[in-house]
């Protein structure tokens, strides 16, 4: 028997907060406490996925920033969902730059690559083994009830983490950041940095307009370069690796 795909997903910036929705190219990004336009099912949904973010210990993130968009096979990322991936791929690293700025006093990028990241939450039913593990494990918290069907499986959704790592969840689940001690800064605003960034600098606005399609053979070579430069900014990296991967930005 196929699998059923939902018709949607979900994309989350989960440290980056916003006050007001933000268009970023064919998607509009809103605060996770603004639900309005959505069916019951797509407010609970919303709703389960906020309560899974979290910065560390028992710390949940107060609100992050999403955006309702086209279905994908996180499963089965064939050929038809390719390039929904792709635009998604293009929005985060075009977001990631744009925070990645010089601090205008240290000189240091303004936000890491890791502080852009984006959960892409696809809903459906997932198998109940893979979110309750039960070797060399103890529950040490409160434990929602979850009853399995025939095949194993519960509600709850199926995951992808900076376009790199599968996960699968349910409702009180968590997901915390990509490394410890990230950092939240208070006077992030998705909405209104992007404007300041668009408005002030001419080569971010024209980054933007990138992200819409059709795009060209030029908008690929940039956007391609921008992951580069990400991938030297983040975390994750190395000295000698940043280097490498700057080092690629301009080849």
């Amino acid at each position: 028997m196929l699998r059923e795909v939902c018709r949607y997903t979900f994309a989350v910036f989960p440290f980056l907060k916003t006050h007001a929705s933000v268009s970023i190219g064919e998607l509009t990004f809103r605060s996770t406490t603004d639900m309005s336009g959505l069916t019951a099912e797509q407010a609970k949904q919303v709703s389960d996925v906020s309560e899974m973010l979290f910065l560390q210990d028992n710390f949940r993130v107060r609100s992050a920033s999403y955006a309702l968009g086209p279905a994908i096979d996180l499963d089965d990322p064939g050929d038809k969902y390719v390039p929904v991936l792709q635009d998604l791929e293009d929005l985060q690293a075009a977001v990631a730059y744009c925070y990645a700025s010089s601090h205008p006093i240290f000189c240091d990028p303004f936000f890491r690559y890791e502080h852009a990241s984006l959960l892409v939450f696809s809903p459906g039913r997932v198998s109940f083994y893979l979110v309750r593990p039960e070797h060399h494990v103890e529950c040490v918290g409160p434990e929602i009830p979850l009853e399995k069907d025939s095949r194993g499986e519960v509600e709850g959704y199926r995951g992808l983490y900076n376009f790199k790592h599968h996960f699968w969840v349910v409702k009180g689940s968590r997901l915390y950041p990509p490394f410890p001690q990230i950092g939240l800064n208070i006077g992030q605003d998705l909405e209104s940095d992007l404007y300041q960034f668009t408005s002030e600098s001419p080569h971010y606005s024209l980054l933007m307009g990138l992200l819409r399609r059709p795009k060209t053979s030029l908008a690929d070579r940039i956007l391609r370069a921008i992951k580069w430069f990400n991938k030297g900014n983040s975390r994750a990296a190395s000295e000698d690796e940043a280097i490498i991967n700057l080092g690629e930005l301009y080849r």
